[in-house]
């Protein structure tokens, strides 16, 4: 969804079943197709290999889309965060930046304290260009139909070895980024996805 641009499958799935929600927050239909329902099924053993990095905020989702240390920060922190911070429920992470640093809403709460406290510590582009998708499951960041496959498939295969007694992780190596994400992961030498089910 994040890589197909002007896709008529994509925009289909906005008009019908997202309308003005988010993948990770979208419930399941009845009358939803088998594809979608598998499509929803599986969209937790991706959401921590979908990293948006920021730059202006635009196109990043404040509470919904992994951009945060704490991943997600609804599924973080719950519903409350976005009633104490006073921002909508679709916020862009563009609303806590204000001529390219961080401007967020006054941390009244313990959660508010703890997700505006480590905005310094982010990797970000810079301001003024356009929040960047990256799909972690692949050496270059590039979502393929094939990586997305081998990390259900590599999931599937940890329960077995959880079953036996053996270490359910994975470690996925950025081997070739692109340039430009080299920067921004060279603190992160090795992208750690755990198990999930």
């Amino acid at each position: 969804m994040y890589w197909s641009g002007k896709s008529i499958w994509v925009e289909w799935i906005y008009k019908r079943f997202l309308k003005k929600d988010t993948i990770w927050a979208v419930k399941a239909i009845s009358e939803a197709s088998w594809v979608w329902r598998k499509i929803l099924k599986y969209r937790n053993e991706v959401e921590d290999v979908i990293m948006h990095i920021v730059g202006n905020g635009r196109s990043t989702k404040l509470w919904q889309d992994n951009w945060h240390p704490r991943g997600l920060l609804i599924k973080g922190f719950g519903d409350r965060i976005r009633y104490d911070s006073g921002l909508p429920h679709l916020a862009t992470v563009e609303e806590i930046l204000r001529d390219g640093k961080w401007h967020p809403t006054s941390a009244t709460t313990l959660d508010l304290r703890e997700a505006w406290g480590c905005l310094q510590s982010i990797h970000r582009l810079h301001y003024e260009k356009d929040d960047l998708v990256v799909w972690k499951g692949d050496p270059i960041g590039v979502f393929t139909a094939k990586s997305a496959w081998e990390i259900v498939r590599r999931r599937g295969r940890l329960v077995g070895r959880k079953q036996c007694g053996l270490k359910d992780e994975t470690i996925i190596q950025p081997q070739d980024f692109p340039e430009e994400l080299n920067s921004l992961v060279k603190d992160d030498a090795e992208f750690k996805v755990y198990n999930r089910m």
